[in-house]
């Protein structure tokens, strides 16, 4: 699921020590929503951001537009 098909490991740390700060860190980027966006998108609106420092994730939320 997202970045964790990317990032199987620190190589610097041993396996076990690795294993929980990425688990640290990916709990920490998907569950804090301090860290998080949602904009509720309006005529002729535009967004920036830098992909280098961006996670990106899909929610999905239904809202009928009839």
């Amino acid at each position: 699921s997202g970045v964790l098909s990317f990032t199987t490991r620190i190589v610097e740390l041993h396996p076990e020590e690795s294993a929980h700060l990425l688990d640290y860190l990916f709990r920490h980027i998907s569950e804090n929503h301090d860290l998080q966006v949602r904009y509720k998108w309006g005529t002729n609106d535009v967004a920036i951001w830098d992909n280098r420092s961006t996670f990106h994730t899909a929610t999905y939320v239904w809202q009928s537009y009839t």
